[in-house]
């Protein structure tokens, strides 16, 4: 019994990790996208976010308040990520 639990307890810790990376991935292309559409500031993107009447500051607050939610929730799984790692080298012992 202990051995399948530490085979699929080290396969979630696998794909935990593998999450993390792929979502830090993500929010770093996602980021340098904004950074660059900030930068340019084209018409099209104000009209998808809702219309000519949105200003790009508040659009730049809203994506602001996105990535950092977007982090807070990254750093959560992650942390239950390690504890998972560090309850299987402890079980595995």
């Amino acid at each position: 019994m202990d051995e399948i639990f530490e085979k699929r307890l080290r396969a979630a810790v696998g794909a935990g990790w593998r999450t993390v990376v792929i979502w830090a991935v993500l929010l770093t292309v996602s980021w340098l996208f904004f950074l660059l559409v900030m930068h340019a500031r084209p018409e099209w993107v104000r009209y998808l976010w809702g219309g000519s009447g949105l200003s790009w500051e508040k659009m730049q607050e809203v994506a602001i308040w996105f990535y950092g939610a977007f982090k807070i929730v990254m750093l959560v799984f992650a942390m239950i990520v390690v504890f998972l790692a560090l309850w299987l080298r402890r079980l595995s012992r």
